[in-house]
């Protein structure tokens, strides 16, 4: 296709007009920011050639204005290129493969995601734009429990940073024998189960108040405000999936404790202690730890305590078995 947008900028070549130099002098910048924010962003360096786009223009003068610091913009650019970059991979290789799927060839899924595109980047800017308000609410009310109060007062002003620590519990969810299944299985067919596996993960965190921070192949992290939160997803994680019958079984670990959060992921003792639960549970079962069991409402489960073992980074544990009453 000639008139389609170019393989590494995004752009119609038509529309190519800026060199890195020319881009620098219409946004004010220096031509090492300029550049930087390309590499940040996550796209290749085009040299001196004309590659950049009106549209790169007015996203730069757009970043001076933000008032956020160049540090935070650094972080926020990089956090949005990774992101976007792999929400756009997923988006072509769905198109790809529904294409591919009615004997149409690329060529056809290219057309399809030309004319789909303007729909696509109001979805998009839709979904960031909630998601957003979503974390500056959590913001606020950080900033309020900080201040001693129970509930955010009108108009307090949360602090805008991008690491903060939050009191969490933390859910790992892993397919069983997973690599035992992948290698009797096509590629195409591998791709099917994961999304399939990380679209009802997904389904079920949100609707149950948690956050689904990251999928890794046929594991998921979330997190949730809640331990009776967690648990209740964790319980439904095993209900949708182990009844799914194009998926494995699946197991879970929950660990509760300060976590940081960084660049919409999150860190701390609990991430690690969760994803070293869930490698001990058994298929269908739900292991946490005595933090998370402290948390819960009494009455609610059913827990049972297994035997001390060693575990990698926490010396010898003692998960605790966990099941609805």
């Amino acid at each position: 296709m000639t008139t389609g947008p170019d393989a590494a900028s995004g752009a119609c070549p038509d529309r190519r007009r800026y060199t890195a130099t020319e881009l620098a002098e219409a946004s004010g910048l220096a031509v090492e920011d300029v550049r930087a924010f390309w590499w940040v962003l996550g796209l290749p360096d085009a040299g001196d050639h004309p590659a950049w786009t009106e549209d790169d223009l007015h996203a730069l003068r757009a970043l001076t204005e933000t008032g956020l610091g160049r540090e935070a913009v650094t972080r926020v650019v990089r956090a949005v290129g990774q992101s976007v970059a792999r929400m756009a991979e997923w988006q072509v290789a769905a198109v790809a493969s529904t294409a591919t799927a009615s004997g149409k060839d690329p060529d056809a899924a290219a057309d399809a995601l030309e004319q789909a595109r303007p729909a696509l980047e109001r979805v998009v800017a839709h979904a960031w734009r909630r998601h957003l308000e979503v974390g500056i609410a959590r913001l606020r009310t950080d900033a309020a429990v900080a201040a001693g109060h129970d509930s955010p007062p009108a108009g307090v002003e949360g602090p805008w940073v991008d690491e903060q620590t939050h009191d969490l519990t933390v859910g790992f969810a892993d397919l069983v024998n997973f690599s035992g299944l992948s290698s009797t299985l096509d590629v195409g067919r591998i791709g099917d189960l994961v999304e399939v596996f990380e679209a009802r993960c997904a389904d079920v965190v949100t609707s149950r108040g948690g956050r689904l921070i990251k999928t890794i192949g046929d594991a998921v992290l979330f997190v949730a405000d809640d331990a009776d939160d967690a648990a209740r997803i964790a319980f439904a994680l095993v209900e949708v999936i182990g009844r799914d019958a194009r998926l494995p079984d699946v197991r879970l670990g929950l660990a509760s404790g300060p976590t940081v959060n960084r660049l919409g992921d999150v860190f701390g003792s609990p991430v690690n202690l969760a994803s070293r639960l869930t490698a001990l549970a058994r298929r269908n079962r739900v292991l946490v730890d005595d933090e998370t069991l402290a948390r819960l409402p009494k009455g609610e489960y059913v827990a049972r305590r297994l035997s001390a073992r060693p575990v990698r980074g926490f010396g010898l544990v003692e998960p605790v078995a966990l099941a609805p009453a």
